[in-house]
């Protein structure tokens, strides 16, 4: 079985979508060791701009793409281009991006082969977004997903991405299958090493509204109150710089800055070892579709607080495997945050119960439904 896989993978991710191509081929590398599954050969088409061509293993090649600007207009013709240049038929073409998702499931040969993975609701980021360029291209990218929607077969990455698509685009629920975004093994050996005297709160995501870290220096005000030596950690890009200095002025302004520290983009290693030392992982984002940076934290045994979004409402059971919280409500949050700090059994039961759940999302497990899912598109043709 012969598959192209369409995805931003890159040795060195930095967050977001390459590095969910990062953890799911390496749950390919170690699957496909196997005897039983010598007979796949998997094309990798990185969209990512940091690609590089490289043999990954026997049965893993990565190619790159450069995407094409404006897509709508050009996908085709690039689509049959790249195609011929890497001189395959692919059995399956499996497209975590638009673009070539569009380009297969609408081409009278590839249409019944193709399967996309839709990662983001763009009617819903919208909202959230002060970006015109942002919303503009939401729109040319719900028009293409409506094209995609009435062939491909479709992967949402939570049960909440589901049920967001037969609501908005009423799709029968048996056209969707829900395949969970992947945490490597690397998570799960993570040794926690808490520092005192004062506790770390972490919260890894890019520095934009919709992940609401002004939220957190409210609470941080608050918490100062009761817990005047902590540090809250935000390690992510400046995806919004505007809101970026809002928050920056708020910290001097109320005289945080002995506690928050903006770490910026981060290597991988260097967030593993935030979570080794973290006390409380913390989630606020007003929206999501999965939320990487949640499951990581629970796979690494830390005790999470997150908002009830996502595949959050999956996984957290309230008082067992972690916390909910409101993401408007600044009080809420520190009195939770206060609770738990003060109570080093309560971190340790939680985060053990976290990590224990968190086995779903392992890499491999992942590699291993997602093969499922080719084996069961490939034998219906």
């Amino acid at each position: 079985m012969s598959v192209l896989l369409v995805l931003p993978y890159v040795d060195r991710p930095y967050g977001g979508p390459e590095t969910v191509a990062y953890y799911l081929l390496s749950g390919f590398k170690n699957i496909l060791k196997k005897k039983k599954y010598s007979h796949i050969k998997i094309t990798v088409l990185s969209t990512s701009p940091r690609c590089k061509k490289v043999q990954l293993s026997d049965n893993i090649h990565v190619e790159c793409l450069k995407i094409p600007k404006p897509v709508t207009l050009l996908s085709y013709v690039y689509f049959e281009k790249y195609l011929k240049n890497l001189n395959i038929v692919p059995d399956i073409i499996h497209a975590h991006d638009i673009f070539f998702a569009y380009s297969s499931s609408n081409h009278k040969e590839y249409a019944n082969k193709a399967i996309f993975t839709l990662h983001g609701l763009v009617w819903k980021e919208r909202k959230y977004s002060t970006s015109i360029k942002f919303k503009l291209s939401s729109y040319i990218a719900e028009y293409e997903l409506r094209k995609i929607l009435k062939n491909a077969k479709i992967v949402a990455i939570s049960k909440y991405v589901k049920k967001a698509l037969i609501s908005h685009y009423k799709m029968q629920p048996q056209r969707i299958n829900v395949i969970y975004n992947p945490v490597p093994d690397c998570y799960f050996s993570i040794q926690k090493r808490e520092l005192e005297p004062y506790p770390i709160i972490f919260y890894p995501a890019s520095i934009i509204p919709l992940k609401n870290q002004f939220l957190l220096l409210r609470v941080s005000k608050l918490l100062k109150m009761e817990v005047p030596e902590f540090k809250m950690i935000f390690a992510g890009r400046i995806g919004d710089r505007n809101y970026y200095y809002l928050m920056k002025k708020y910290v001097q302004k109320n005289g945080l800055g002995g506690n928050i520290v903006f770490m910026g983009e981060v290597p991988k290693p260097k967030i593993l070892e935030l979570w080794s030392l973290a006390t409380i992982g913390i989630i606020p984002s007003l929206e999501e579709t999965f939320s990487l940076s949640l499951v990581e934290g629970l796979a690494s045994g830390t005790p999470m607080l997150t908002s009830p979004v996502g595949v959050a409402p999956e996984v957290i059971v309230p008082g067992k495997t972690g916390f909910f919280i409101d993401p408007h409500n600044p009080y809420d949050v520190a009195e939770k945050l206060i609770a738990i700090l003060e109570d080093k059994a309560l971190r340790r039961k939680i985060g053990k119960s976290g990590q224990k759940i968190s086995r779903v999302f392992h890499s491999e497990n992942i590699a291993l439904k997602t093969l499922d899912l080719w084996r069961y598109v490939y034998e219906g043709l």
